[in-house]
């Protein structure tokens, strides 16, 4: 099971396997991965942090970038969705 911060060096390890982008798209972007995740972390516990971190990786491998906030934010909401919880409009998801 994952937190937020566990899942963002999971994510850092995996970019740092693609040939393509520089560590500073994931500096870059890391604040609103860290808000993103802490959100669904806040919502729905390690689990769902878990499927969203394992889903940017797949995403990074299949792609060969890191996927941008707003996609993760929609994956986010459709995982969040789809367990039935339910996402506050102050939420970092719903930016």
């Amino acid at each position: 099971m994952a937190n937020p911060n566990y899942a963002l060096r999971r994510i850092r390890r995996a970019r740092s396997s693609l040939p393509s982008p520089p560590a500073s798209r994931f500096e870059a972007h890391r604040e609103e991965y860290e808000a993103i995740l802490s959100a669904v972390h806040d919502l729905a516990g390690d689990d769902a942090v878990d499927d969203i971190s394992g889903w940017i990786i797949v995403q990074a491998a299949h792609d060969q970038t890191l996927p941008t906030p707003n996609a993760v934010r929609r994956r986010a909401l459709s995982l969040l969705r789809a367990r039935e919880v339910e996402v506050p409009d102050g939420s970092a998801l719903r930016r």
